[in-house]
């Protein structure tokens, strides 16, 4: 194989299981980026083994046991199915596709995944094999197929408009980060909710399988935090309250004959 095929094939591999890693750690002011080694590396050939080096402060062991399980089983569900694969972002699933794409021209028969804890593989988590058909599978889970107006309710967690103004909200309810599109001129009032609970509406494009590719703004609110207590809330007028909060307004209130 091509020696410039490895170091591209390997260097996608390392990009997918680092976005896995990053998309499982909210709020943090810096993304981690963990660094990895070979265990093994097999000359003339793409079998190698890879093995966590660096554990970032904001990340740890566990993170990254996760990352690569789900990058393993995550393409063991795009050999045959067109979704995104849990704990999957949109840019892993680009980062996979980019990764399975360049593999028909070298390998035209792919390669394979296998977890391995003490050299052994890991039972009950199946064997990927990558080849380019995992990339069309891919592709297809990122086409978008049915549109709706909605809103979802996270927390903005990051904001890039090197290409395209898009933010990154992780849902309240759990699950993997959604891609926010957004206007230029939205942009102040983007980054002023970095870090803080929202709602975002706006039409909410779906795929084939009916799960979120993206939402695409209209709307942002800013949200009371779930720490934030009776304490601290005014409602919709202060001047209703004489600028006391709803809880010092009650005390009053109840004070009175």
């Amino acid at each position: 194989m091509d020696a410039e095929a490895v170091v591209e094939t390997l260097d996608q591999l390392l990009k997918t299981i680092v976005e896995l890693e990053v998309a499982q750690v909210r709020g943090a002011l810096k993304a981690p980026r963990s660094r990895w080694r070979f265990t093994n590396l097999g000359l003339g050939s793409l079998h190698a083994t890879l093995a966590p080096l660096k554990v970032e402060e904001s990340s740890s062991e566990a993170i990254l046991d996760v990352a690569a399980l789900r990058l393993v089983k995550g393409f063991a569900v795009a050999e045959t199915e067109d979704v995104i694969p849990e704990g999957w972002t949109p840019t892993a699933v680009r980062r996979g596709r980019t990764l399975a794409n360049g593999l028909k021209h070298h390998l035209p028969d792919g390669v394979t995944l296998t977890l391995v804890r003490n050299g052994e593989p890991v039972p009950d988590v199946p064997t990927a094999r990558v080849t380019s058909e995992v990339a069309v599978h891919l592709k297809n889970a990122l086409d978008v197929r049915q549109e709706s107006i909605g809103s979802v309710v996270g927390m903005i967690g990051s904001i890039n408009i090197h290409r395209r103004s898009v933010a990154g909200l992780w849902p309240e309810r759990g699950g993997s980060r959604l891609e926010v599109t957004f206007n230029a001129e939205d942009l102040d009032a983007v980054r002023a909710a970095l870090g803080q609970r929202v709602l975002v509406a706006g039409r909410l494009k779906r795929n084939g399988a009916g799960q979120i590719v993206r939402l695409d703004m209209r709307t942002l609110e800013l949200l009371p935090t779930d720490h934030e207590s009776l304490r601290e809330l005014y409602g919709l007028d202060r001047e209703l309250t004489d600028g006391l909060s709803s809880l010092e307004y009650l005390r009053t209130v109840s004070d009175k004959p």
